[in-house]
């Protein structure tokens, strides 16, 4: 099975690599490189002579009308979208507007749909939950997401593996980037590895009228040139300028498509039910909200905790003219409301039900925190969590796998961490690189495992020479008579020696209390005792010897 599936993966990539991108006058445009022979063109499902969006330009043959493939057309490239995902060694998600017009969301191009003032209270689609359900069979990686919504994660989605590139309504240190903002720089690097490693991507909902993460898509189809990987899928009811690049063009709604989809691979979406069970929760970050190998740290959520963001949020480089002030350099005008600059801090209000989130107050603005938070920071798989209360209650993980809330364990291990979070910050500089904070915990782990050595070394080296001294103990009893020595154990055993004011009976001779023999450290009863013990016994005791000092 596995040697049939590696050939049917061979023959997609030599057609691929064979198949030049295809001219927007070529019928095949409407259906993808996979294609060898020309199915009929879809049917017109909603005629615009405008382009897709007013706000961006775009090649002169492009409108905003929309398409429908054919019912034939539709289900074979289902069955082929379905193998393409079976073989894929790694599946990244590119998604648009287009994703979420089914749970009421406007969207920037030009539709043949309605509108629709939902926003924070929207629910996920068919496309959001099926995705999720995709992503626990193993057969999604990533997701790249260009809306705000939330969506995926209200589906039960994975925080850790969908990367907000525009910001995010749920997440206040990754707010909604504006035009002219920049996004978030591990966003943008994480963005960048799917861009370069994805084997297939699935482009749903987008017009990729030119944006920056539009590589995303275009990237592998490049590759699939060279053979190195399975290419774009695009599904969209209008076309795009880049269809031609495609594996598999599909016009259809996202929703109609995963449908399918999902009955083609035999896979149920399951309903998720995510309850907030506690305000807080006990998460492996430090003060600065960055994962820690050692340090833990109390997060409070209930209302009126006083937080700050992570000092790593983008308020600044989204440009949000009511974020501007954070960490600004001076007052900002925001509407009619000057406001001061601040540090980021505030306090939590109540937790809002029909949004999916706690509702917070940070230097004056109101801002939400999605409830699928407290999970993502207890699972400990993110650099970094958004907000931070002011004064949180620290501790450290023990050798045991417990928690120690010592002050002084917490501090030489904060401290630790801060000094090799600085070095990584100077090599950032000086490369010119983004070195992931997720690295500077792993070298403070690197460093802890260090001293434990160094700890271990010298408990070894004291332990040698205890050892040493134990060996001449045990030479020193070759002098003595076997009968004495057994009579003498035995005594001991038996609790039959025989002390008078401080006198001790051994082998018919008498010892004042305090004088010693030829065994230095040790007394009589420890000779006699040590003299029947095994070589490995006598190691053993010279460990303990070594821990006891």
């Amino acid at each position: 099975s596995c040697c049939r599936m590696d050939t049917k993966k061979a023959d997609i990539l030599d057609q691929l690599c064979k198949t030049e991108f295809i001219d927007h006058e070529n019928p095949s445009f409407f259906h993808g490189r996979i294609y060898k022979s020309v199915p009929p063109v879809p049917e017109v499902k909603w005629e615009c002579s405008f382009k897709p969006r007013g706000d961006l330009e775009g090649p002169e043959w492009l409108t905003g009308t929309e398409y429908c493939d054919t019912e034939l057309v539709y289900k074979d490239k289902i069955k082929k979208l379905a193998r393409l995902i079976r073989l894929s060694e790694k599946t990244v998600i590119y998604s648009g507007a287009g994703i979420s017009t089914a749970a009421g969301i406007n969207q920037a191009a030009r539709s043949g749909g309605g509108y629709s003032d939902i926003s924070t209270d929207a629910e996920p689609t068919i496309t959001h939950r099926a995705l999720t359900a995709l992503k626990e069979n193993g057969l999604v990686d990533c997701w790249v997401q260009q809306n705000h919504d939330g969506l995926p994660q209200k589906a039960g989605y994975p925080q850790e593996d969908i990367y907000e590139i525009h910001g995010s309504w749920y997440d206040p240190s990754n707010p909604v980037v504006c035009y002219d903002g920049i996004m978030r720089s591990d966003v943008f690097s994480r963005m960048k590895n799917a861009a370069d490693s994805a084997d297939l991507v699935l482009v749903l909902g987008t017009s990729l009228s030119g944006l920056n993460s539009d590589q995303v898509a275009i990237n592998p189809a490049k590759r699939s040139r060279e053979g190195k990987s399975l290419g774009t899928v695009i599904v969209n009811l209008q076309q795009t300028a880049w269809d031609g690049v495609s594996t598999i063009r599909l016009f259809s709604e996202t929703d109609h498509v995963f449908t399918s989809l999902l009955a083609q691979l035999g896979i149920e979406v399951k309903e998720k039910m995510m309850e907030i069970s506690d305000n807080r929760v006990l998460v492996p970050y430090n003060a600065n909200g960055k994962r820690s190998g050692k340090i833990r740290m109390f997060i409070d959520l209930s209302e009126g905790q006083q937080i700050r963001l992570n000092p790593d949020h983008n308020c600044q480089g989204s440009k949000q003219p009511k974020l501007v002030h954070i960490f600004g350099k001076g007052a900002q005008d925001y509407q009619v409301v000057m406001r001061k600059p601040g540090p980021g801090e505030g306090y939590v209000g109540k937790y809002l039900s029909a949004l999916s989130a706690w509702e917070l107050n940070i230097e004056g603005v109101p801002m939400l925190l999605g409830k699928w938070w407290l999970q993502v920071a207890e699972r400990g798989k993110l650099d970094a969590i958004p907000v931070i209360n002011m004064d949180p209650v620290m501790g450290c993980e023990d050798h045991e796998g417990g928690c120690d809330f010592d002050i002084d364990a917490v501090t030489a291990r904060m401290l630790m961490e801060e000094e090799i979070e600085k070095e990584r910050e100077n090599r950032s500089a000086v490369s010119g690189t983004l070195i992931a904070p997720g690295i500077a915990t792993a070298e403070a782990q690197l460093e802890e495992i260090k001293n434990e050595k160094d700890k271990i070394d010298a408990l070894l080296e004291k332990t040698l020479k205890n050892m040493e001294k134990t060996k001449r103990l045990a030479n020193s009893l070759e002098g003595i008579e076997d009968a004495d020595v057994c009579n003498g154990a035995a005594a001991c055993l038996n609790g039959g020696e025989k002390q008078n004011g401080g006198e001790k009976q051994k082998g018919g001779e008498k010892q004042k209390s305090g004088e010693k023999q030829k065994g230095e450290d040790i007394n009589d009863d420890g000779l006699n005792i040590l003299s029947q013990m095994t070589e490995d016994e006598q190691i053993a005791y010279a460990l303990q010897l070594s821990m006891d000092d």
